[in-house]
């Protein structure tokens, strides 16, 4: 195919085309026949999380994060007026300006990266990790971000995947452009949730008490698990925070309870479908891209940056 440089297989999951230009990439990456398998979790839906989420508004077990203050259960009962509400959120994509990208250079002596990050130094991190070669051989030049919003702080996936296929190709550019399709799919997705509000209100309809329950996953739990304590996840409750700044919570009422249960259910917040791939047409595809190559009787000149666009991040489950 025009403009096509090579095929490559980095796992299970990730299947990468090199090209000179990053719409001839993807065009051949179409052809490819891929097969998707959905695992063990094929039959789960959003209204299937949506029930188990629920129950657990009601749960009594479990290890609870919140404030306590006054009476609020018995306040409430006690009230001329109950209101209660719940509002939920489903697995949310960052949804950056730009799909993630990077552009790595291997050799055996040392590895660039230019890369729009939120985190230099896990960039430079997952660099030296994926290229096998120390820090200081290592070197990160941040970009204009193109949007984060926290999807490209500590989760590096697209480093570690550029990082890899140009150590395929030494001494070469390797520009790594997602699709917006693949970006909005392969997101470390913001946590799907449910909060539970009851409020009692008096005969003025003045708030006497109000209780708060959330049934959520917690993102440290995945990401700086450290930061749990006691089995404690407060960065969930921000808003309703008792100390000052962003995450407190503005108002007085009497009484107060509000209680956090960590529910990392079996659909992680960053889960991916497995990728299998038809393997006897995809050789075909692979013969047929290098027999083209071959026919022109050129070896591709090392000055051109081809650029290559991944179908997938390695697929990744988990509870």
């Amino acid at each position: 195919m025009r403009g096509v440089k090579d095929v490559v297989r980095l796992n299970e999951g990730t299947v990468a085309i090199l090209a000179d230009t990053w719409w001839r990439a993807k065009t051949a990456l179409d052809k490819l026949p891929i097969v998707w398998g959905e695992g063990e979790h094929a039959k789960a839906s959003s209204a299937t999380m949506a029930t188990s989420i629920k129950a657990g508004l009601v749960e009594t077990g479990g290890r609870y994060a919140g404030r306590t203050e006054g009476e609020a259960l018995k306040a409430i009962a006690g009230a001329a007026k109950k209101i209660e509400v719940t509002y939920s959120t489903p697995f949310l994509s960052h949804a950056c300006m730009e799909p993630m990208g990077c552009i790595v250079r291997h050799t055996p002596e040392r590895a660039k990266a230019w890369v729009p990050t939120q985190n230099g130094e896990a960039s430079h991190t997952s660099l030296s990790e994926s290229s096998g070669l120390p820090l200081d051989k290592c070197e990160i030049y941040k970009m204009d971000l193109g949007g984060g919003f926290g999807r490209r702080g500590g989760q590096q996936d697209y480093v570690q995947q550029a990082t890899a296929i140009a150590k395929l190709f030494p001494g070469t550019h390797i520009k790594l452009l997602w699709s917006r399709e693949v970006d909005q799919a392969h997101d470390f997705f913001r946590p799907v949730s449910m909060a539970k509000m009851t409020a009692g209100l008096d005969e003025n309809g003045e708030l006497v008490g109000m209780h708060l329950r959330i049934y959520d996953q917690s993102i440290n739990a995945y990401s700086i698990p450290l930061a749990i304590k006691n089995g404690k996840d407060e960065r969930q409750m921000q808003g309703f925070w008792a100390q000052p700044y962003d995450a407190q919570w503005g108002y007085t009422v009497p009484n107060l309870l509000t209680v956090y249960a960590i529910r990392n259910t079996q659909h992680s917040r960053a889960c991916r479908p497995v990728a299998r791939r038809e393997h006897q047409s995809e050789r075909h595809l692979l013969r047929m891209l290098h027999g083209r190559m071959r026919e022109s009787g050129k070896q591709e000149p090392a000055r051109i940056s081809p650029r290559h666009y991944a179908t997938a991040p390695q697929a990744f489950s988990g509870a």
